[in-house]
């Protein structure tokens, strides 16, 4: 199976994000099909909202991190400095303003290694994708 977005409405990276969301998940199992196989016809089935320029920006960065940090976690090593400094400022937004299931644990907010970091995005991307369907708040979508 080949996805590619349609040009113009969102990038690669930016849907690749909203895939992997706790949201697009929760539509997808509770809605089109109760099986962890994607397949598709699922994904025709999605209802996709196509994100604000900032929102596609966002997400675009979060999902780029998450592959920064996942390709230290294969490498097994340390995450780049780069991707720390901006999980360190991400962690504290999320505390601040995301809803408290989407908080990150004060293990994860030590950021010693890159699956601490991608926990942390993991959440950022769930609360954008929250914010851009519009259900902030009335998770955790993460039942599946």
């Amino acid at each position: 199976m080949r996805l590619t977005p349609v040009r113009g409405t969102i990038g690669a990276e930016a849907f690749l994000a909203l895939l992997n969301s706790h949201v697009v998940s929760f539509l997808k199992m509770r809605f089109i099909q109760h099986t962890q196989k994607w397949e598709i016809g699922n994904l025709r089935q999605l209802p996709i909202v196509i994100p604000t320029r900032s929102q596609h920006t966002r997400l675009q960065e979060l999902a780029n991190l998450c592959i920064q940090a996942k390709r230290a976690e294969f490498s097994n090593t340390q995450p780049p400095n780069p991707l720390v400094a901006r999980s360190r400022e991400i962690a504290p937004e999320l505390r601040g303003r995301a809803p408290a299931y989407l908080h990150p644990s004060a293990q994860q907010v030590l950021l010693e290694t890159p699956r601490d970091c991608l926990a942390v995005l993991e959440n950022a991307v769930n609360w954008e994708a929250e914010r851009l369907y519009g259900v902030e708040g009335l998770g955790p979508f993460d039942e599946f």
